[in-house]
């Protein structure tokens, strides 16, 4: 998380300008207000009180353009991704970049309708940026990786993965 964050802040925010301001608020109008008053991502984030202040000031914007603080957290996100398994072999983190309209709910086709937009473009671009500058870090840097498979293994606390798929069970090509 450490190198994540440190690269999010060398990277900085993705830069909008009026017509990506313009283009997300369009999508706004057509949330649930009861939705919008409840961000569902910015829930999630553990609330210190810096990460708190960092979110009112994205209180009417349509779309995140600042940096939040960097909060350690031992909270589980809810939801479903298929770095679970990963996270079970090698040291894993993850991050967020905005894409989309605050307030846009997942698996709506809000989501969906924004997906080629310059908005998600620009954030794409900058994760992209964000894991290019986290590798080069971690290629040069032995103590942080070192740092990251103790922590890994401290965590782990010697429990062993075990993939929920049978062994026997072997994925076969789809036929035309």
């Amino acid at each position: 998380e450490e190198v994540l964050y440190s690269a999010m802040v060398d990277c900085g925010a993705p830069e909008y300008n009026q017509e990506d301001f313009d283009y997300a608020e369009c999508f706004r109008k057509t949330l649930d207000p009861q939705v919008l008053s409840k961000e569902v991502f910015l829930q999630m984030l553990d609330q210190t009180p810096q990460v708190r202040e960092a979110i009112k000031t994205l209180e009417g914007k349509p779309l995140c353009d600042v940096i939040l603080p960097h909060a350690p957290s031992e909270k589980v996100v809810p939801g479903s991704s298929d770095v679970g398994d990963v996270s079970w072999n090698v040291p894993t983190a993850q991050f967020a970049v905005s894409c989309y309209a605050l307030g846009t709910p997942a698996h709506s086709w809000q989501m969906v309708s924004q997906g080629k937009s310059s908005v998600a473009h620009k954030g794409m671009l900058k994760a992209a940026e964000i894991l290019a500058a986290s590798s080069i870090k971690l290629m040069h840097d032995e103590t942080a990786v070192a740092r990251a498979k103790q922590e890994f293994a401290d965590r782990l606390e010697g429990q062993k993965y075990s993939c929920p798929i049978p062994s026997h069970i072997h994925p076969k090509p789809i036929k035309k």
